[in-house]
């Protein structure tokens, strides 16, 4: 039965896809993060670049993001 429903919900209400900075977007209003709260990600200048679509999230940048919030790397890159 799980099955099906997932399957139902795959095709009738598909996930939007949301680029890395997006995600990373949203993280920091909900958490309410500045960009001198992301170390891990790099300084206040580089933060502020991702989410204004200047600077993409890198695989080093992902996987330490994963790390913090425990979500997959991939959803950083935009996978």
């Amino acid at each position: 039965m799980g099955d099906l429903i997932e399957a139902y919900d795959e095709e009738h209400r598909p996930l939007p896809v949301a680029t890395g900075a997006e995600v990373l977007r949203v993280i920091m209003v909900e958490r309410g993060l500045g960009q001198s709260d992301l170390p891990e990600v790099g300084g206040p200048s580089v933060v502020s670049e991702i989410p204004a679509g200047k600077r993409q999230i890198n695989l080093r940048q992902a996987r330490a993001l994963a790390d913090r919030f425990g979500f997959p790397a991939a959803l950083f890159l935009g996978l």
